[in-house]
């Protein structure tokens, strides 16, 4: 198993160096001026300035930010003996990617534009925030969805199955944002009754304490909208399991269907359940732009949001590598659950 995980983790290094790389000639296209940023939040008075631009005081500070330095560590140009054969220049180890690279190894990713504060400590905070609602809505999605499939797959002629059925079918046609709102309008309010009055009003300030207990809403919001399609999901895969000839068979050799279901069906189900988990995992990020933006929670998906709107990308750069990281990173979660259920798998890229 170690083996194997460091096998994986060689071959998501080169898939992080290249995230890494596009998010640096990002950077070159943002539609800020680094140098005059810079300026800005050591108070400098840019206005005061005839010609910024040319300008000793703008030169100085490109100097000192490394952007005068080459972009990478090489350069390709057109050969003077033919444009067909371009040719390379090495450039060295000073250069602005280097320098860019450096710097995000230690979590340095600059000052935010609109605030002045640290843009990676904005991220770590956003990212607690979310993750506080996340986990356990993960956790709660997939006991549940595991639980209710395997009992509608198992008693497909149950009356409490075609009730279930038509509820989850139900809750999946209905868009996300439209449920928490109906939650925010009637679940948070004594306005149409104190009986509905079950959660605490939608008021943070950032940079507060939050209490677990506003955690509450969004996680069921985000629990049982995703139960519907998973539950559908892991019903389909037991239905499938359960109708597979190697279980015939073994009904036919006279096994205990209670082992047949331990033993075989469920073991199987395991590497597509994983297959959708570690997929929810990255798309559970996405969704939280629109729960943070409707509780009024400061986590990662709203300060993504904030930061385009505002036109602050620098913050964005460190928000696009933890989501392009934790994507990574469930991959990687993935191969190694494939091994553990059924180390009958290795990777096409392995063999």
């Amino acid at each position: 198993m170690l083996k194997t995980l460091f096998q994986r983790i060689t071959l998501i290094i080169p898939f992080i160096l290249f995230v890494m790389y596009s998010l640096f000639m990002l950077t070159q296209y943002f539609p800020i001026d680094a140098v005059v940023q810079s300026l800005e939040n050591q108070g400098v008075d840019i206005h005061s300035e005839a010609n910024l631009f040319q300008s000793k005081l703008y030169k100085n500070e490109r100097s000192r930010l490394g952007l005068d330095k080459p972009l990478f560590y090489f350069k390709i140009r057109s050969s003077k003996l033919s444009s067909a054969l371009p040719s390379i220049k090495w450039t060295g180890i000073d250069n602005q990617f280097h320098q860019w690279i450096s710097r995000l190894i230690v979590f340095d990713f600059g000052k935010a534009t609109t605030d002045g504060r640290d843009a990676g400590h904005k991220t770590k905070v956003a990212l607690g925030y979310t993750l506080t609602y996340m986990i356990p809505s993960l956790f709660f999605t997939y006991l549940l969805a595991l639980s209710f499939g395997i009992f509608i797959g198992q008693y497909p002629d149950h009356w409490l199955r075609q009730f279930l059925s038509a509820q989850l079918y139900l809750i999946a046609a209905i868009p996300l944002f439209w449920i928490a709102t109906l939650c925010v309008i009637y679940l948070t309010t004594p306005l149409y009754g104190k009986w509905l009055d079950l959660f605490p009003t939608v008021d943070v300030i950032v940079g507060s304490r939050i209490p677990f207990s506003y955690y509450l809403l969004p996680i069921l919001i985000m629990t049982f909208h995703s139960l519907a399609y998973l539950t559908i999901q892991v019903k389909n895969l037991y239905i499938d399991q359960a109708q597979s000839p190697y279980v015939v068979g073994l009904k036919a050799r006279g096994i205990n269907p209670s082992q047949i279901k331990r033993k075989h069906i469920l073991l199987n189900l395991m590497v597509p359940i994983t297959t959708l988990f570690t997929k929810s995992i990255p798309t559970t990020i996405g969704g939280s732009v629109v729960l943070e933006q409707i509780f009024n929670i400061p986590g990662i998906g709203r300060l993504l949001l904030s930061s385009i709107q505002t036109s602050d990308w620098i913050v964005t750069v460190p928000i696009i590598l933890v989501i392009a990281v934790v994507t990574l990173m469930s991959y990687l979660l993935a191969d190694v659950l494939y091994i553990y259920f059924d180390p009958r798998i290795k990777s096409p890229l392995l063999q």
